[in-house]
């Protein structure tokens, strides 16, 4: 895809590790990025003000 991709995940997910969040990148031939937030599975809950100033950074 020509589409860029930004991938999140939590340091602590037993679901999707950072290896799994970095195999995204294989999905675009345009921007990657990734970041890995504090916190498991639902590090969202934890880190909502994070993620959304990580969100509009990228847009």
């Amino acid at each position: 895809m020509h589409t860029p991709i930004a991938a999140f995940g939590g340091e602590k997910d037993g679901e999707a590790d950072e290896s799994a969040i970095l195999e995204w990148g294989k999905y675009t031939d345009n921007d990657f990025n990734y970041r890995i937030f504090p916190g498991g599975h639902f590090y969202l809950r934890d880190c909502e003000d994070e993620v959304i100033s990580e969100v509009m950074r990228l847009l």
